[in-house]
Parts: structure tokens; sequence; C-alpha cells
């Protein structure tokens, strides 16, 4: 059905047309939504347990590699921020998580901040 109203078409659709769920069939997606949203927040939950126990262990801040021209120099620009260093690992996979932390546990320097950039 349509009519005009002024200068516009207005078209009207018929229940019909649609395909509207009753009240099971929308039960049954809501359940499926609670339950893919409860995985969500698990793996969400696993990813951040993951990166972010990381950097409880961590200092606040790690120094950056230093060229032999500023090795003895001090100051702005030679230390990254924990946002800087979860900027750098979130593009990481878990093994590479893992092996960073097992090599920062040796006392392997600060190798795992400024491995990336090289």
């Amino acid at each position: 059905m349509s009519f005009e109203y002024g200068k516009q078409k207005i078209h009207l659709a018929r229940k019909d047309h649609f395909n509207i769920p009753n009240s099971r069939e929308l039960n049954q997606t809501k359940e499926e939504n609670a339950k893919l949203q409860q995985q969500l927040d698990e793996q969400k939950r696993a990813i951040s347990e993951v990166e972010g126990g990381l950097f409880y262990t961590r200092p606040l801040c790690v120094a950056k590699k230093r060229s032999t021209a500023n090795k003895n120099m001090m100051g702005a620009g030679l230390m990254y921020t924990i946002a800087e260093i979860r900027t750098l690992e979130s593009n990481l996979t878990l093994q590479q998580i893992h092996d960073k932390e097992a090599k920062l546990r040796k006392g392997e320097n600060y190798a795992w901040a400024y491995e990336v950039l090289l």
C-alpha cells in the first residue's frame, strides 16, 4: 500500500512481508547470544591475564636500547612507558609473549622491549 503526502510518496508494508520470529525463537536467540557473550568475556579475560600479568612484575619504565653516541646520556626519550610496551606486545602471539617473559626471567636485559622495533 502506498500513498502520497505532499511531494513524498509513502509506502506501507503488511506484516506478512516480514519474517517475524515467535517468542520461542526469540528466547532461543537470546540464549545463544548470552552463551556467545560469555565465551567472548572468557576469551577477553584470558587475554588480559596473559598480557596484563606480564606488566605487574616489570618496572614502570624500561630503558630503550641506546646507541654508542648517547650511551652516557640520561633523560627524555630513553624510556618506554607501560602504554608503549603494551602497544608493542599487543601484536605478539601467545608463544612470543611466553618466550619474551622467559627471556626476562633469565635476566636478558630489556631486550623484550626493543626487539620488536629493530
